[in-house]
């Protein structure tokens, strides 16, 4: 049971971290600062260290009480969780506030969440490789024709009922134009849209892409 699962002790070196923002949990391992997170979200998935670490909520059920009681010096939040920030300013515990952005946001998260750990060097290093493979990517595509794409991230098991697709905004759009892809959905100034299947056959992609967990 997860509620039984005991806090992690985190690293002399740097503060004890709680993170409700998956994508930034991911970072923290990344950056070396995983034996420091002591408490996830209930969507953590990523690396498998996690399945070790106690659940704190999400997004919209934070557990106020659980984070206490792991005593952090630093938790990660949603730039849309306002209650809880104000809630953590008076019990002194300094926040990291995550907003949805694009590829160089990524980069500069990387950036700052290694400096807030702790691991400034590994945060400029994560980010200097993946800048590295992305413009290894543009220069593979350059030249080549450009398919219609449809990126996927959600949909119901074994149907096109309640689909979630990428709009022209975002990480998941500007990955696609980085592979040398154009979005069908690329008008929509929007990170997500939910697209019917007959919206879904209007666009017309040539390439589908599905992102699973």
């Amino acid at each position: 049971r997860e509620d039984a699962k005991a806090p992690v002790a985190a690293a002399a070196s740097g503060p004890r971290v709680v993170s409700l923002v998956p994508a930034v949990t991911e970072m923290l391992f990344a950056v070396g600062a995983g034996p420091q997170v002591v408490g996830v979200s209930s969507y953590d998935k990523h690396p498998a260290e996690v399945a070790t670490r106690p659940r704190v909520g999400a997004l919209l059920d934070p557990d106020l009480e659980r984070i206490l009681s792991l005593k952090p010096n630093l938790v990660v939040t949603y730039g849309s969780q306002t209650a809880l920030h104000e809630q953590l300013a008076r019990a002194n515990i300094a926040t990291f506030t995550y907003r949805h952005g694009g590829i160089r946001e990524t980069l500069e998260t990387f950036e700052a969440i290694g400096d807030r750990t702790g691991h400034a060097d590994a945060g400029r290093a994560a980010a200097q490789v993946l800048r590295a493979q992305l413009t290894g990517v543009r220069m593979r595509v350059e030249g080549r024709p450009r398919p219609k794409a449809l990126l996927v991230f959600g949909r119901e098991p074994g149907s096109i009922r309640n689909v979630w697709v990428s709009g022209g905004r975002g990480f998941l759009h500007e990955l696609l134009d980085v592979a040398g892809a154009d979005n069908v959905f690329a008008d929509v100034d929007r990170e997500n849209v939910q697209a019917t299947s007959e919206l879904l056959l209007t666009r017309a992609p040539e390439v589908i892409v599905e992102l699973r967990a």
